[in-house]
């Protein structure tokens, strides 16, 4: 798998809630024939006791889910997920939504839609911070999408973000610049992002930087800073990281650390899965 996909692959949780045989292939709203389903009747999610005790602050998580023609929201998927038992807080709330399904050529169809659910705590509103959060990880979510349109319209929403020095946006435009996918190869671009996420402690950053010193081609290569980065990135969360340290253990013929990784980047990617199962 391509390392930009990997990395998109990150911020969406296990589905929750599948649809039931027989719904059917659900439209996207892409299509143009489409009429958006309504929302009629929505409940508010309920804020946990975790995320009081840590003082979060008004927050905008996103969902990608099926209307279906008949029945509660089924196929939900976090894309922008917030922790501290809030994802799972929102899932139940927007169970309990009520749409008037899409329509398509005059007829109710199963759709696939994202919804907003915002958690305002003590009346207070949602700061920028958390906007870029919310649109970075959206724009990831169309990454993994594995459409063509889509991906060259996140990555532009990517780079935007980029811009405004929103620093996981800066590492992930950096590492596609400095890989050229979707866009024109720039190492010392790519290098200037990557180093400013890195040095911000951004998961993103790490891992970019650590494939900078680990290939030598943008930077003078330092494996051994490059294994310390990968290692650091790999608790921080990010696949792409524990996928490298997976592979480069099986280089050094280390099966067992290899599968340790392996089982980590299982969790949010099927490839992994996947070499899992061929070392068994």
């Amino acid at each position: 798998m391509i390392i930009w996909a990997l990395l998109a692959l990150a911020q969406s949780t296990e589905l929750a809630f599948p649809c039931p045989s027989g719904i059917g292939n659900p439209v996207s709203m892409d299509d143009g024939n489409v009429t958006m389903p309504k929302l009629i009747r929505s409940v508010k999610p309920a804020i946990t006791v975790q995320a009081r005790k840590a003082g979060i602050p008004p927050s905008v998580l996103i969902l990608s889910i099926v209307v279906p023609v008949e029945g509660p929201p089924c196929s939900i998927r976090v894309v922008s997920p917030i922790g501290l038992g809030l994802d799972q807080a929102a899932i139940a709330a927007v169970r309990q939504w009520e749409f008037k399904p899409a329509i398509r050529d005059s007829k109710p169809v199963a759709s696939t839609w994202q919804v907003e659910v915002r958690f305002f705590i003590e009346g207070h509103w949602v700061d920028t911070d958390e906007e870029n959060r919310t649109r970075f990880n959206i724009a990831l979510n169309e990454m993994a999408q594995g459409n063509a349109r889509a991906e060259l319209a996140a990555v532009k929403k990517i780079e935007k973000l980029s811009d405004k020095k929103y620093a996981p946006a800066e590492a992930y435009f950096g590492f596609l610049l400095y890989s050229g996918e979707f866009v024109v190869q720039d190492y010392p671009r790519a290098v200037e992002l990557i180093s400013r996420a890195n040095k911000k402690s951004v998961p993103y950053g790490i891992f970019a930087m650590a494939v900078l010193l680990a290939e030598g081609k943008a930077l003078p290569a330092n494996p051994d800073e490059a294994l310390r980065l990968m290692r650091e990135a790999s608790v921080a969360g990010v696949p792409a990281a524990q996928m490298w340290l997976a592979k480069y253990a099986l280089r050094r013929g280390d099966q067992e650390m290899a599968k340790r990784y392996f089982r980590l980047c299982a969790a949010t990617a099927e490839v992994c899965k996947q070499d899992l199962a061929n070392l068994k």
